[in-house]
């Protein structure tokens, strides 16, 4: 099943919105609570094998001040019509992600600070 995951920041308006894009394309929309930046993509996705971390009481989740949406079980021509169905949507998301064998197994916290890296990176090499 295709699926939006998206972590808002607080955004409530965006995520309403984005949910709404969801469901016109025939996609599953998962909001990721402010609580959950500490659970693996895959769970959060609903790939199998992937359970819900549980967390001490002691323990709080990472906060993420910043966006992020994860595409699951996207590729290709898909993936494209949906990005530019964003894009035409005028709900931009600066940090965004596909779902891989490689990220299944990392936390939303460790997908943002991936992410952020790599836009820093980008930014630096930009003359």
């Amino acid at each position: 099943m295709e699926k939006l995951l998206f972590y808002a920041a607080g955004n409530r308006e965006k995520e309403k919105k984005l949910a709404q894009l969801a469901a016109m394309l025939g996609m599953e929309f998962v909001c990721i609570k402010p609580m959950q930046t500490g659970q693996q993509i895959g769970y959060l996705a609903g790939v199998e094998g992937f359970y819900e971390k549980k967390m001490s009481v002691l323990e709080n989740a990472p906060f993420l001040p910043e966006e992020m949406l994860v595409f699951c079980g996207l590729a290709g021509d898909r993936l494209d019509h949906v990005l530019n169905m964003l894009r035409g949507s005028g709900l931009p998301v600066s940090l965004k992600a596909v779902m891989t064998a490689h990220n299944v197994g990392w936390t939303v916290a460790a997908l943002y600070r991936e992410l952020t890296a790599e836009r820093m990176q980008f930014q630096e090499k930009r003359p």
